[in-house]
């Protein structure tokens, strides 16, 4: 383009050169918008919303109540088995000690008033008592 006065003379050299401008600036636009929609993308992945946080953490909070539930859980399971079998124990000593006590004393046992209480032992886990 060649300002000559009042007339404008456009030069096809001229205006390739306009055009190839025109491209050049449309790419290097093009390409600036790329890189900030790239930029926009890294710096998003580089940090977490608050939004975003507080999702994460009620979900942590919820495995977190669950696994301890589920422990907690095992663990009562576990001391009233252990109770049980303290119990049983405990009440198959007493057993031993009665079915002792029973074997050494006599067949017949007097009362205060002289009446008899014959007891019988028919077997090694059986024992009848008579009235």
């Amino acid at each position: 383009m060649i300002n000559q006065g009042a007339y404008i003379i456009k030069s096809p050299a001229v205006c390739r050169l306009k055009e190839r401008a025109l491209n050049l600036m449309k790419v290097i636009l093009h390409s600036s918008h790329q890189n900030n929609q790239r930029d926009l993308l890294w710096m998003r992945e580089g940090g977490f919303s608050l939004t975003e946080m507080i999702v994460v953490v009620f979900i942590f909070t919820f495995l977190f109540l669950a696994v301890f539930t589920i422990l907690h859980t095992s663990d009562r399971s576990w001391r009233i088995g252990q109770n049980k079998l303290i119990e049983q124990q405990e009440a198959r000593k007493a057993m031993r000690e009665i079915v002792r006590l029973l074997r050494q004393a006599s067949p017949r046992w007097t009362g205060e008033d002289d009446s008899s209480y014959p007891v019988s032992i028919t077997s090694g886990n059986r024992i009848d008592f008579y009235l």
